[in-house]
C-alpha cells in the first residue's frame, strides 16, 4: 500500500529494473535507488528536471511533471 501524497504535494514512484544502482537526481537531491527496486519521491506540484545515471549505461535528462494528490510512475530497465 503507498503512503497518502502529503497535502500540496504530489509523489513519483521510480521503479529501478536494472541489476545495479540507479542514481536519481531531481529536485536538488540524489537519490539512490538499488536494483530491482523502488522508491517514492514527494514533490511539490510543477515541472522538475532530473538527470538518471546507471554505471555502464547513458545517462538521460528530462523533465517530469508533478501533480498535487497524484502519484505519477516512472520506470528504468533494459
Amino acid at each position: 500500500m503507498l503512503p497518502a501524497v502529503p497535502p500540496g504535494m504530489g509523489a513519483l514512484i521510480l521503479f529501478n529494473h536494472y541489476n545495479t544502482q540507479l542514481n536519481f537526481d531531481i529536485a536538488s537531491k540524489l537519490h539512490k535507488i538499488e536494483s530491482n527496486n523502488s522508491l517514492v519521491i514527494f514533490l511539490v506540484p510543477g515541472k522538475h528536471t532530473y538527470s538518471a545515471t546507471i554505471p555502464g549505461f547513458t545517462g538521460k535528462t528530462g523533465v517530469v511533471e508533478i501533480q498535487e494528490s497524484f502519484y505519477r510512475v516512472q520506470e528504468w530497465g533494459p
